[in-house]
């Protein structure tokens, strides 16, 4: 018996349809940091990048 496939999503992509679920179980931005963060430092410039669609205001945390 053979499992079906499942698509491949991409949270870091800013058109990746799992971010509206992530969205729903808590701060997207913060778990997105986290995931990117999670094989160790980065600098601001890397971070922003990894992670598709986040404003520098956002990442800073200034409002």
């Amino acid at each position: 018996m053979t499992l079906p496939r499942l698509p491949t999503f991409d949270v870091m992509s800013a058109t990746c349809p799992s971010r509206t679920s992530l969205a729903r179980i808590a701060n997207k931005w913060t778990a997105m940091v986290v995931i990117a963060l999670s094989t160790g430092p980065m600098r601001f410039r890397d971070l922003r990048t990894s992670v598709d669609g986040i404003s520098a205001k956002v990442l800073t945390g200034k409002n």
